[in-house]
């Protein structure tokens, strides 16, 4: 959804009291998938990890651009309908519902993050690691 030059889902929409906002929303029925395997420090698949996809900084106070999957018993996770973008993966063994929506969590593991850019219509696959907990 823009507006102009801004992408009103990320600045909002300042509307003046009298005049005219142009506003173009462009919908699409297909998106994207993210897909890949998890491994613990050992190279061994983790069973039951949770994997999330953590959007661009500018976009996380947007819970809707996060995605979270769990890995089978193969260690392998999968994660539809992904909206284009710039991401990072993370992966855990133990981690609290919903914790990586607190900015000052993810903060501890921002480095460990595995980078992954995601188009239109496409397919990105990426080998995890299991995040250690920070020193």
């Amino acid at each position: 959804m823009r507006s102009g030059e801004i992408d009103v889902l990320v600045d909002g929409l300042a509307v003046p009291a009298t005049g005219v906002v142009p506003l173009e929303i462009v919908t699409a029925l297909s998106s994207s998938v993210v897909d890949g395997d998890v491994l613990d420090h050992d190279e061994h698949p983790v069973v039951g990890a949770t994997v999330v996809l953590v959007p661009d900084p500018k976009l996380r106070a947007r819970a809707d651009r996060f995605r979270k999957s769990t890995t089978d018993q193969y260690g392998h996770f999968e994660l539809r309908g992904v909206p284009p973008g710039d991401y990072k993966l993370f992966a855990w063994e133990d981690v609290e519902d919903g914790a990586w929506q607190d900015p000052e969590f993810l903060k501890k593991y921002e480095k460990q993050g595995e980078a992954v850019s995601v188009e239109a219509k496409g397919h990105a696959a990426a080998k995890l690691h299991t995040v250690k907990e920070p020193q």
